[in-house]
């Protein structure tokens, strides 16, 4: 191990550019480990990486190594520039993102597969754009069969988030059984009468 490499302390591996990497709770990281305390006397564990890396441990939790290189790329650009516009959403703990759905599942070194180290690597640095400024590149397993205005899910909107049909999305048949009472009082409880 090699400790306090810059500003951070953070704990990297000392074959890191190598492809070394760390075990924290029997799970693989690339990068660094970052022990923060927190005024409680508990620590929060920080995975210390570069981008790309990140996107490693991103893509298949996220989309699957299975699906064609060229759709898996097409989710690296877009998971990458989601991350980057996503930068510091954490700052208030002391990171920039979390590894849940919050922001992006990430899983570290043991979500990655070699197709996903391809799309990564053969997209590096590549983000979505609209009029010279990285987009909010959202993004989600099924649409329903059809999009949403962004305004329409969240209190923002933006001219490149537009409602369309996805003539590809899968169906996933469903049925629900609510009584009278229960979605009465689900109204109720929202504000409607």
């Amino acid at each position: 191990l090699s400790a306090d490499l810059g500003s951070n302390g953070c704990i990297m591996p000392a074959n890191y550019n190598y492809g070394g990497i760390l075990y924290y709770e029997n799970t693989p990281y690339r990068g660094g480990i970052i022990l923060l305390p927190n005024s409680n006397g508990t620590i929060t564990v920080i995975n210390y990486l570069m981008m790309e890396h990140y996107l490693y441990g991103v893509l298949n939790s996220e989309m699957g190594y299975t699906n064609p290189i060229e759709a898996l790329k097409a989710q690296a650009v877009a998971a990458r520039s989601f991350a980057e516009l996503s930068l510091g959403k954490h700052s208030e703990a002391g990171f920039d993102l979390c590894p849940t759905t919050c922001c992006q599942v990430y899983r570290g070194y043991s979500g990655e597969y070699p197709s996903i180290l391809k799309a990564v690597d053969e997209t590096k640095g590549k983000m979505l754009y609209h009029n010279g400024a990285p987009i909010s590149a959202f993004y989600f397993k099924n649409s329903g069969g059809y999009t949403q205005n962004v305004e329409d899910v969240w209190s923002f909107s933006r001219s490149y988030l537009r409602a369309v049909e996805d003539k590809y999305c899968p169906i996933y048949p469903w049925n629900i059984t609510l009584s009278y009472d229960t979605i009465q009082a689900d109204l109720e409880a929202a504000g409607f009468r």
